[in-house]
């Protein structure tokens, strides 16, 4: 298992109606997501896609339940609007027979005066586990290629992992992304 950190930073525009940005403190910022074996933790998850094949090389795979894994978390954004998570890496999973989701971390952000904000990030990195597969689902899924969301707006939610260039956080990958409350 690939243990990441996703650092974040919630904005807003500023109240003046200019094009500036100003951090958001005390934002709830709710993540969830699959497992290492592409899991989750809901009634929702479709128990007969429990075992599935690889989209590349056919092999059989199977999506396990971790009792050990809590499947979510919550932070509050400190005074910068910054917030970390540490997970793991989710893995692909099916979502029908011919279209396979790539990994992605599902958040809601709830803040006051603002309405709920749900969005998706997704992974790229030379240093990730099956990086040759994550970018080909990347570019093959339904949820981030939509036609509705323009290239740069998609660009925005895929983000890099790396080590820590501050070399803080050892004990695996980070990666992080900036994001705007819609007013």
């Amino acid at each position: 298992m690939q243990v990441i950190y996703f650092r974040g930073q919630m904005l807003e525009t500023s109240s003046s109606g200019s094009d500036v940005c100003q951090p958001m403190a005390g934002a709830t910022v709710l993540l969830w997501q699959a497992n290492f074996s592409g899991r989750y933790n809901h009634k929702g998850d479709d128990s007969a896609l429990q075992q599935f094949p690889h989209p590349k090389t056919g092999k059989p795979m199977e999506r396990i339940h971790d009792e050990y894994f809590q499947y979510w978390g919550k932070a509050i954004t400190d005074e910068h609007g910054y917030f970390l998570f540490k997970t793991v890496l989710p893995s692909f999973y099916p979502a029908t027979d011919d279209w396979y989701r790539p990994p992605h971390l599902h958040f809601s952000i709830r803040a006051k005066g603002h309405p709920e904000f749900v969005t998706q990030t997704y992974f790229k990195g030379k240093t990730l586990p099956d990086i040759g597969i994550i970018n080909d689902l990347n570019a093959k899924d339904w949820i981030l290629r939509d036609h509705g969301i323009l290239p740069a707006q998609q660009e925005q939610v895929i983000v890099e992992y790396q080590p820590d260039p501050e070399g803080k956080l050892t004990d695996g990958l980070l990666g992080s992304c900036q994001l705007l409350l819609p007013t």
